[in-house]
């Protein structure tokens, strides 16, 4: 007899006997499980208490110690009041809180403490301070009780009769009827842009809302179309009739956008920096006009007229105005030419009428001479003299042309010494060496000129060139970038294609040149080949025919009898003969060949009655034709039973094991078991009877 083995641990449950249980002993038996889950219990149990025991003997020295001694002090730590030791009763309380504001901090300190309180704002709630404005802003204000009051005293002013919805004005209405009554005053809207007449009183022809308001002097109307194009208001001062004009609002401003007329005004722009006044481009390029801000040297006494290209950021240039000193003049084209005009009549001494100019060497101006004394033709001139008396040049001028003549003869006498008066050609006279020119008028060459190429140029904007490239003469279309070009070497080009000519022609059938034309001579012999070609090859295998070829594709001239869909089209000929025999293939534009793959030929009936009831092309299964056999035995009364036998079997071996069971009748009751010995080689079973054969592409021609 043995002891339970104990183990320290602690068992959830007791185990309960069960009337099912078996009588069963032993270390784990059934029987000595609650025992042992007991022990198991009490043996934690003692070994925890020792545990327990040993932590507070009386031995252990007070850094061991886990417990506080009955001396220990204990402090009131901030916030609280109180404390004292162990050895007697103890008490804490809680200081007195300060008193909490909005800069209050969460903080214990002493015997106090105090916390932070949260401020409210749109998405965190707290505490919140009252507004007691209605014009206030911020977000983390309430409004007071006295402005919650004279809020709701302005509500019930809004929903009094000014804003009662009046519904649509009638169409022939007049709003002018529309005085200041009780019945009218409210909110009206006029739907259509018809009944927005003149003779209505509308200000405008667009349909709105019209507000008829209380005033003192009988009511006011304010009118704002659908397409907030303005908003329209005019006052009554007595009945019907006493209407005012109706007044835009915003009329006597400077708006944003629009034509406007600043009538009997003055703008003044008060700022002190250079750029007062912006003209701006749709690209974003703008002019600028800038005055020197007051502080700096001038004043504002001078002032910029500055240009910024597209986007405005670079500028493109100024013209910069010096300071204003006083007595300054603007001076126009116009007027520095009559200025200048005055000071040469003051000043030129050769400045009048009858100037000898075969005699005047002395550097000068002068104008009014007269044919007479030695100028190149009739008229009033202006002229400059160049040089000293020893070498001079004479230029005239005269509506428009130039004369100039020279003289190098020291002393000059008379008309000595000086060249022929030549005229000086201007731009439009002559043609220029360099640079582009537009050249007016009909231009004769007595002699050929040499130019390196020509553009002729088209009122609507068109242009052909004609030049000379590196191995061709040509003439582009610059329209098309298309060139015809003759070639050095005696051919004709369109953009760098051959332009086929009427020698290069051949009558030739048999020719392999890509450099010759075959003339229709070649294309008749030609045709006429083919077409007998044609012919012999109707002649050997007319249209339709069936034939087997040993290739894999279809030879010229046939295609595979396969059943595919072809076009009635391109296979007119095949399509006159069996049309939609064999299918109609998308019902329009093909059909189907015959399929004539893995099919044995049979000659077509045709009434003969061998092979009656068929259509010409179509398909007949396999078949094996019914027959039957006689079997006999041989025994000691021998005798013959006739019988039919058309069970079908597999016949494996000569000898059919096991052979079906026939039974015969004779004049003695019985039956036989009969053996049929057959021999008919090594057999081939397949899913069809057929001969010995070959496979080839069944072929039809075209």
């Amino acid at each position: 007899m043995a002891n339970l083995v104990e183990t320290n641990r602690w068992e959830a449950g007791i185990y309960q006997f069960e009337t099912s249980d078996p009588v069963m002993g032993g270390p784990n038996g059934i029987d000595n499980r609650p025992t042992r889950e007991l022990a198991n219990r009490t043996l934690w149990l003692k070994t925890e208490l020792a545990k327990a025991v040993q932590g507070i003997g009386n031995n252990k020295t007070a850094a061991d110690n886990t417990y506080a001694k009955k001396n220990t002090a204990l402090s009131a730590g901030a916030g609280l009041t109180g404390g004292g030791t162990l050895g007697s009763n103890v008490s804490f309380s809680l200081g007195t809180p300060s008193d909490l504001t909005e800069n209050s901090t969460s903080v214990a300190v002493s015997n106090t403490h105090s916390h932070k309180l949260p401020r409210a704002s749109t998405s965190v709630r707290g505490i919140v301070k009252t507004n007691n404005t209605l014009t206030g802003t911020a977000s983390d204000e309430a409004l007071s009780a006295a402005m919650g009051k004279e809020l709701k005293e302005l509500i019930d002013d809004v929903s009094g009769d000014s804003f009662k919805l009046r519904g649509e004005i009638p169409a022939n209405r007049n709003l002018n009827d529309l005085t200041a009554t009780a019945a009218n005053i409210g909110v009206w809207h006029q739907a259509a842009n018809a009944r927005s007449t003149a003779a209505n009183n509308y200000p405008v022809q667009l349909a709105g809302t019209l507000f008829v308001l209380p005033a003192v002097a009988g009511g006011t109307q304010v009118y704002i179309p659908y397409n907030n194009s303005g908003i329209w208001t005019r006052p009554q001062t007595s009945g019907s009739s006493g209407w005012n004009a109706w007044t835009r609002l915003g009329d006597d401003k400077l708006g944003n956008s629009g034509n406007q007329t600043l009538a009997n005004g003055v703008l003044n722009i008060q700022r002190n920096a250079w750029e007062k006044l912006r003209f701006t481009n749709s690209d974003g390029s703008f002019w600028r006009l800038e005055t020197e801000p007051v502080g700096s040297n001038a004043d504002g006494a001078r002032f910029n007229l500055v240009f910024n290209g597209a986007g405005g950021t670079n500028e493109i240039g100024r013209v910069a105005f010096p300071r204003v000193a006083g007595g300054e003049t603007a001076a126009y084209q116009s007027w520095v030419q009559q200025f200048v005009n005055a000071q040469i009549a003051a000043s030129d001494p050769q400045n009048r009428t009858g100037v000898d100019l075969d005699t005047t060497v002395t550097p000068t101006f002068f104008r009014n001479a007269t044919a007479a004394a030695g100028l190149p033709t009739t008229g009033d001139y202006g002229g400059l003299v160049l040089g000293h008396a020893s070498d001079c040049t004479q230029i005239l001028a005269e509506a428009g042309r130039l004369w100039v003549r020279g003289n190098d003869n020291n002393p000059i006498t008379g008309a000595e010494g000086w060249s022929v008066w030549d005229r000086l050609a201007r731009e439009q006279d002559v043609m220029m060496l360099n640079g582009n020119q537009t050249v007016a008028g009909v231009k004769t060459f007595t002699s050929a000129p040499v130019m390196a190429g020509l553009t002729v140029n088209r009122s609507d904007g068109r242009t052909a060139a004609l030049g000379i490239g590196g191995s061709d003469t040509y003439l582009m279309n610059k329209t098309s970038n298309k060139t015809l070009q003759l070639k050095d070497n005696g051919s004709l080009e369109y953009s760098n294609d051959k332009i086929m000519l009427y020698s290069d022609r051949s009558d030739a059938v048999n020719l392999n040149d890509t450099a010759k034309l075959a003339t229709s001579r070649a294309v008749k012999t030609a045709y006429d080949k083919a077409v007998a070609a044609e012919n012999a090859a109707l002649q050997a295998a007319p249209s339709g025919a069936i034939m087997y070829y040993e290739g894999d594709t279809a030879p010229p001239g046939w295609l595979k009898a396969n059943g595919a869909a072809v076009s009635r089209k391109t296979y007119a000929k095949l399509f006159a003969i069996f049309g939609t025999r064999y299918g109609a293939g998308n019902g329009t534009t093909t059909f189907n060949l015959p399929d004539r793959r893995g099919e044995f030929l049979r000659g077509w009936d045709d009434g003969r009655g061998v092979d009656a009831g068929r259509a010409l092309g179509s398909a007949q299964a396999d078949a094996f034709q019914g027959h039957a056999r006689n079997l006999k035995r041989s025994e000691s009364n021998a005798r013959m039973h006739g019988l039919n036998y058309h069970q079908v079997v597999a016949m494996n071996s000569s000898d059919m094991s096991p052979a079906p069971a026939v039974v015969d009748q004779g004049d003695n009751w019985h039956t036989h078991d009969y053996l049929p010995h057959l021999n008919y080689g090594t057999p081939r079973v397949a899913a069809e009877t057929r001969p010995r054969n070959i496979a080839l592409l069944a072929i039809i021609k075209i």
